[in-house]
């Protein structure tokens, strides 16, 4: 059985399942009609005789004559000797009397019902009155629909397990379509490709929309990782290239130890923008393979974190003449990883310097609200255009890619933010309109 197919194994069981029901039901029905059909002989029976008993002699002479209602009356002395009426020829008709009680006789292939009745004449005299009921044909027609049955089983079998094959079949044919299209994804490669399901909300249905849902998923993986690599690619061969040629000046141009000093600034300058990117690409990925867990939470005074860090970005801001401005409530606690906070601050502080106006200014803001505190790193620089506004957490992602030349950006700064906020069990939302600035917005539940 395990060797089987489902289609098979649901097929066997159905109509097993569909013959014994079947067979129940028969033998039920049979038995069940055969019952009352006897019930029904014998009421008739009865009923007749007692007509019978009330008639005067010289009526149940005449009455009697000739069967009444298919049924065979005969009058007996106590003795037993027939005194009057007829009896089936084939009826052997030796029962002994009995009292108001059916009784049924065989003889010679045949069946009867016998009703005997004892009744009082006049002068005190007892004698008795007998029916004979063949049993018709309604009543052996049960036997014979079982024979029926059991010649016909073989092809009702057949019958049932091809319909239920059929039905089965069309029933588990979205569960091939499912297993056509996981093979031709794992063949081709080809994640565009879905299950095709028309409507309805069966589990089959439900199953082919997780399906394509999870396809979905699997095909945005794939073009995010394929889009990653790219995008690692051009950002680690661009400060590659700039430190290769600064080498190849500064071996075969520098004349003057100030030019060979030029050239090692400007190596050393792109040596730490990469460094800072495979930084970021190492703790990204240990985060996307869950190796980094934040074990270090601790409780700390956020208030005094978020002063610290807008003050030590303020005096870096001041090179683009950016003010850095930090509203903070005092005394408000959080359960947090410091260093993942610290690494939060200031890469949405830089980011808004990155990307402001000259003599603008950034503000950070921290109040308590009712269940949770709220964060907010708001600037007057140029802003978000609408259609990019879903796309800044992606890495690499560049709204505009020459504003990347600035401050060592390696387009994996809000992507880490995302990513510290939701592991906090936090929020992080932005706002943004062309030409008037940006506002992030980052909810944490706080310690009390």
């Amino acid at each position: 059985m395990k060797k089987l197919s489902i289609k098979m194994r649901v097929t066997l069981w159905f109509t097993l399942f569909m013959m014994l029901l079947v067979i129940v039901v028969s033998v039920f029905l049979v038995f069940s009609q055969k019952k009352l059909n006897n019930l029904t002989l014998q009421k008739k029976l009865m009923e007749t005789v007692d007509e019978i008993e009330d008639l005067n002699r010289n009526q149940l002479e005449e009455k009697i004559s000739v069967p009444v209602n298919d049924i065979y009356i005969s009058v007996y002395d106590m003795n037993g000797t027939r005194l009057a009426g007829i009896v089936p020829t084939d009826c052997e008709n030796k029962e002994a009397f009995t009292k108001d009680t059916y009784r049924k006789l065989e003889s010679d292939g045949q069946e009867w019902f016998v009703y005997d009745v004892q009744v009082k004449k006049e002068h005190g005299t007892y004698f008795w009155i007998r029916g004979i009921l063949p049993i018709h044909d309604t009543v052996h027609s049960a036997d014979t629909f079982l024979q029926l049955l059991v010649l016909a089983l073989p092809f009702l079998v057949l019958g049932v397990a091809l319909v239920g094959y059929l039905v089965i079949d069309r029933g588990l044919r979205p569960i091939q379509d499912m297993i056509h299209t996981a093979e031709a994804i794992g063949e081709a490669g080809d994640l565009s490709r879905r299950i095709q399901m028309g409507e309805g909300t069966d589990e089959l249905h439900t199953l082919a929309k997780t399906f394509n849902g999870m396809f979905d998923k699997l095909e945005g993986y794939f073009e995010n990782e394929k889009r990653f690599t790219a995008d690692a690619s051009h950002e680690l061969r661009t400060p590659a290239s700039v430190i290769l040629a600064q080498c190849d000046y500064g071996l075969e141009h520098a004349a003057s130890t100030e030019e060979a000093k030029e050239s090692l600034t400007k190596i050393r300058q792109q040596a730490v923008k990469m460094s800072g990117l495979i930084s970021n690409l190492l703790t990204l990925a240990r985060m996307d393979n869950g190796q980094y867990h934040l074990e270090n939470l601790e409780r700390i005074h956020f208030s005094e974190l978020v002063e610290i860090i807008g003050e030590q970005q303020n005096e870096m801001a001041k090179e683009k003449k950016i003010s850095v401005v930090t509203e903070a409530q005092p005394d408000v606690f959080l359960m947090a990883d410091e260093t993942m906070m610290i690494r939060m601050l200031i890469n949405l502080i830089e980011n808004g310097v990155q990307y402001g106006k000259e003599n603008g200014w950034v503000k950070l803001s921290l109040k308590k609200q009712k269940d949770h505190l709220e964060l907010k790193v708001a600037d007057n620089g140029i802003g978000i255009a609408p259609e990019h506004l879903t796309h800044i957490w992606e890495r690499f992602y560049q709204v505009d890619p020459s504003r990347s030349s600035g401050r060592n950006n390696t387009g994996l700064g809000l992507a880490m933010v995302k990513w510290i906020v939701i592991a906090h069990k936090g929020e992080i939302t932005v706002q943004s309109q062309p030409g008037e600035g940006t506002v992030f917005t980052v909810t944490l539940p706080f310690e009390k």
